[in-house]
């Protein structure tokens, strides 16, 4: 699976200066998902085993400030 998109994810998350904890919060506090919830998530994504899509990937652009083609979790065609 490509990794693009959790690559870049965590690296918009580092250059914030944030852990995965610090990052689940952020969107656990915009979503119905628990911030352990948002850290296994993040895990996924950041090993490159999933690629957010949907409302995960709204909340991640939305907390990281970066479009969803930015953090490489466009869909492919």
């Amino acid at each position: 699976m490509n990794n693009d998109a959790g690559m870049r994810i965590k690296v918009a998350r580092i250059m914030r200066g944030w852990t995965q904890h610090d990052l689940a919060q952020e969107c656990a506090g915009r979503s119905e998902e628990t911030v352990t919830t948002w850290q296994q998530v993040l895990v996924h994504i950041e090993n490159g085993r999933v690629i957010p899509a949907g409302e995960y990937a709204r909340i991640l652009e939305e907390v990281l400030g970066e479009t969803v083609p930015n953090l490489g979790t466009e869909k492919e065609e």
